[in-house]
């Protein structure tokens, strides 16, 4: 056989190789260009009912999307071309550290590398606005991100710290 027939040959070959390799292969051995490129709060941080923005992309265009916190899909959408562009709120998770993750769920590829951190939050509210001298008010505090079995508060008497009559610094001092 002549030389030019078989380099010809083995090239034709090589290409049809590379024309008939499935996508999903070629897109597997890398990420893909799968990644999250903004997080909001930028920080990357917040308690329980935070509410955040993830903006990254895929690799299938206009291709549905997965976002999950610690395995659990938070937020999942079709993308605008390759674009994401979701929104979540913080689900009931103890504090700490989890993987954020973008997944493309034609290709099921995932991105890697981000981390949303879950902190302990805590709100405060009184059974009453208007508080006269002497009398009682009623204070709940609601906790969350704390771990199961933790003891965060016991019932205490408090008493606020006053000057010139007023709360001062919204100061509020509490014994056992």
């Amino acid at each position: 056989m002549n030389i030019k027939t078989i380099t010809v040959t083995v090239l034709a070959l090589l290409l049809f190789a590379f024309w008939i390799v499935p996508q999903d292969v070629v897109a597997q051995s890398t990420n893909a260009g799968i990644s999250i490129l903004q997080i909001t709060p930028a920080e990357a941080s917040g308690p329980v009912g935070t509410n955040v923005n993830v903006q990254g992309t895929i690799y299938t265009s206009n291709g549905y999307y997965q976002v999950l916190l610690n395995r659990q899909v938070v937020a999942n959408g079709k993308a605008e071309g390759y674009y994401v562009n979701a929104n979540f709120t913080v689900p009931g998770l103890p504090a700490k550290m989890y993987p954020l993750i973008l997944r493309d769920v034609a290709i099921n590829m995932n991105s890697t590398g981000q981390f949303f951190t879950v902190s302990t939050g805590y709100t405060i509210t009184s059974s009453s606005v208007n508080i006269q001298e002497g009398a009682s008010v009623t204070i709940v505090t609601s906790i969350t991100g704390a771990h199961s079995g933790t003891l965060l508060c016991e019932n205490r008497s408090c008493s606020p710290k006053l000057s010139n009559n007023l709360l001062k610094n919204n100061y509020v001092e509490c014994s056992r």
